[in-house]
């Protein structure tokens, strides 16, 4: 859900650098997902 609401505010962004910063955030976001899925398990 949070992923598809930065890819909105990054189609909203002409702004190469903002875009590439939220990727890397999701990025980071989604590794801490699958860490924390891994810490459960």
């Amino acid at each position: 859900m949070l992923f598809f609401l930065r890819v909105k505010m990054v189609l909203h962004a002409d702004n190469k650098d903002i875009f590439f910063k939220i990727v890397s955030n999701v990025v980071i976001f989604q590794g801490q997902m699958m860490g924390f899925k891994l810490l459960v398990i």
